[in-house]
């Protein structure tokens, strides 16, 4: 499993804000966007919230920021892609 097929499918919160008017969202967004501006993961890390693609489910990325390397990730990709597989049994996966 590589760092860049992590980032590759990630949306950044501001992304999901623009694309996304649900009202249910905004806190998130706005809680997303308060741990970042004070830092609170650090001054190179942020924090990250965007959908899986194959699941459509939540996940949450600590990110750095110069570099774009995924850090830490809930949930995992593997349990991720562990849902994925049940979810279309018939893929092949």
């Amino acid at each position: 499993m590589s760092i860049d097929s992590l980032s590759s499918v990630s949306h950044v919160v501001t992304d999901v804000a623009i694309r996304t008017p649900d009202p249910e969202v905004r806190p998130l967004i706005r809680a997303v966007r308060a741990v970042n501006s004070a830092q609170l993961l650090g001054r190179d890390s942020e924090l990250r919230f965007s959908y899986d693609a194959g699941t459509r489910r939540p996940v949450m990325r600590i990110v750095d920021r110069r570099t774009d390397e995924v850090l830490s990730q809930l949930p995992p990709e593997e349990v991720l892609r562990m849902a994925e597989t049940l979810k279309n049994p018939a893929s092949g996966r």
